[in-house]
């Protein structure tokens, strides 16, 4: 594997430009989440799976979701309301 170095600015909001070929590479588009490693000679910038990006919403979804009601009662319940 060849190492390349890729350098980057960081803007005011922290944000860093990740090359071109490298969101190609790794599939990172737009709106695609990456996790941040802290690693002992830096920052390790990591796509996150598909698998995983399921698993967070999921758990974000069901922390929201009323105890004890089926999707199907919800949106129900939610179609009444308009």
């Amino acid at each position: 594997m060849t190492t390349e170095k890729v350098y980057s600015r960081v803007g005011p909001k922290g944000q860093i430009v990740i090359s071109k070929r490298l969101r190609d590479k790794y599939a990172i588009a737009s709106g695609k989440q990456v996790e941040q490693i802290e690693v002992e000679s830096g920052i390790l910038i990591k796509p996150v799976s598909l698998s995983k990006d399921w698993e967070r919403i999921s758990e974000r979804v069901a922390k929201r979701w009323p105890k004890k009601v089926s999707s199907v009662q919800a949106i129900m319940e939610d179609r009444e309301r308009k």
